[in-house]
């Protein structure tokens, strides 16, 4: 990490759900010089499975981590590893299923980790707006009533209101870069470019591995999947 960093070997988890900044959050926390893991979806057999030793192994090669499926086994990591500090990318729930919707938009594969997220059958996520709406909402009001008496545990930042510098250094008390704070539409990345052909193989290799993770979860009977619709998963 970058000397300016302070509390070097401190994690920081982001709490937030996908399309509420987090990709921009994950860019300012490698500026600041911290090692930032994304979306992992690979791990969610081990916290079904209750295997955490996985999933902190996974965990101690990054500072911070953001995405899937961290946002959701926060309270295990808390327990886990102390002395964490967690950051809320928030956005107001409207707004946020919009994003959701064009991001989502059918026709798309059913991901296993939205079918944990969002409950069976609710993968779809877009095409699912009440359901979807009840879970992020169920899921910000779990936050706030963990971190009710701990303050100084966790951030909460609606990215694009200005003064994310600010409070995002404050936060991790470090110093402010000299740089804007990156958001993502202001970026020059884009898609890997592929033909029609790369295409169709992609999305075939995605729906057979998918299919193929949910029938053995469902050959499992794993709880966390025959819950009821708008009920967060219960993550022993």
């Amino acid at each position: 990490m970058d000397r300016n960093v302070r509390g070097k070997g401190t994690k920081i988890i982001c709490v937030g759900f996908q399309r509420t900044g987090t990709t921009s959050l994950k860019w300012a926390l490698e500026m600041l010089g911290y090692r930032v893991g994304g979306n992992k979806s690979k791990l969610l057999l081990p916290i079904l499975q209750n295997r955490w030793h996985i999933v902190l192994r996974l965990l101690n090669r990054y500072d911070a981590v953001e995405d899937n499926p961290w946002a959701l086994i926060y309270r295990q990591i808390d327990r886990l590893v102390p002395g964490c500090k967690f950051i809320l990318t928030y956005r107001d729930p409207e707004s946020w299923f919009g994003s959701v919707d064009r991001y989502f938009r059918l026709p798309r594969a059913r991901p296993p980790m939205h079918e944990w997220i969002y409950g069976r059958g609710m993968g779809l996520i877009a095409a699912e707006k009440e359901n979807t709406l009840a879970i992020y909402k169920k899921h910000l009001e779990g936050v706030f009533a963990y971190f009710r008496d701990r303050p100084n545990d966790l951030l909460v930042m609606d990215i694009g209101k200005g003064g994310e510098w600010e409070r995002l250094c404050g936060f991790l008390g470090c110093d402010i870069p000299d740089v804007p704070f990156p958001h993502r539409h202001d970026s020059n990345k884009k898609r890997e470019k592929r033909n029609r052909l790369q295409r169709w193989f992609r999305k075939t290799r995605k729906y057979l591995h998918y299919g193929v993770l949910l029938a053995y979860i469902d050959w499992k009977g794993y709880a966390d999947f025959r819950r009821e619709p708008g009920t967060l998963p219960a993550v022993d």
